[in-house]
């Protein structure tokens, strides 16, 4: 799907928050992905401020989410 196409660019995503599931993982979202309608970009790997605009480079596509990390 479209979500595949998408792993190794890299996107702005603003940080909303912590996963509900785990404080290990940030989520955010980019500026296609509509609250409660699209899906998540979850962060597994980098620091970021909630709030904050960062750069994170996808790795993973799932049906819904997509995983990445944060480099800059």
């Amino acid at each position: 799907g479209l979500n595949r196409q998408r792993v190794g660019n890299t996107y702005q995503v603003l940080l909303e928050g912590y996963h509900e599931e785990t404080h290990l993982l940030l989520e955010g979202r980019t500026s296609w992905l509509a609250p409660d309608v699209d899906g998540r970009v979850l962060i597994n790997k980098g620091n970021g401020i909630i709030g904050d605009m960062v750069k994170v480079k996808i790795t993973e596509a799932h049906t819904y989410d997509l995983i990445g990390e944060i480099i800059s």
